[in-house]
């Protein structure tokens, strides 16, 4: 297609650089570093993965809500860290379990939003066209499990702060989470 300019003169330009989508800042970077940015994910998550997503987001905001409601109810000093052996090690204010809560509810739920992003992840080999939908299938499904491993953690916190005694849901949790991860990282390294 010719267009004239402003100074009258003709130029070409083809339909393809008439409807491209403006270019985000994170597509610029990679650009410069590595040539054409990568594929887009094509696929939605499966219906598990997003059910994760949720009950990890959910099982967060209603525990930092009992938390907080429960802080002025607690006595002036509280157990807020335990040895491996279960034993308690440091006591303190009651607020560190409304501030230990949150912290972690606000990784939880960035996991979870960045869950949906799986093209921005680091992997350990170039992404192509070839490979790239596998990859990030992975990639979103180890996400959104260690973001559904860390809600599991901050519940069973929060429940010991509370007097329910799930603090066994912490260690265990972080076991999962390293068995996992592993087993995520041998499936990224066969989709290449």
């Amino acid at each position: 297609m010719r267009e004239q300019t402003s100074g009258g003169t003709m130029s070409e330009h083809s339909p393809e650089q008439e409807q491209q989508a403006p270019v985000s800042k994170s597509d610029r970077f990679y650009r410069l570093a590595h040539g054409d940015p990568r594929p887009k994910p094509d696929f939605t998550m499966d219906p598990l993965h997003r059910g994760l997503v949720l009950l990890s987001a959910v099982t967060v905001l209603v525990m930092t809500a009992l938390v907080a409601l429960r802080v002025p109810e607690m006595p002036e000093q509280i157990p807020v860290h335990l040895s491996i052996s279960g034993e308690v090690n440091r006591y303190g204010s009651p607020w560190t379990s409304l501030w230990v809560t949150a912290g972690l509810a606000v990784l939880v739920l960035g996991t979870a939003w960045i869950s949906f992003k799986p093209h921005w992840f680091n992997y350990p080999y170039r992404i192509e066209p070839a490979n790239a939908q596998r990859v990030y299938r992975i990639g979103q499904q180890l996400t959104v499990q260690i973001a559904a491993l860390m809600a599991a953690a901050t519940f069973g916190s929060a429940a010991s702060w509370l007097g329910w005694g799930l603090f066994w849901l912490v260690p265990m949790s972080v076991a999962v989470l390293l068995a996992l991860t592993v087993i995520h990282i041998i499936r990224t390294f066969r989709a290449r």
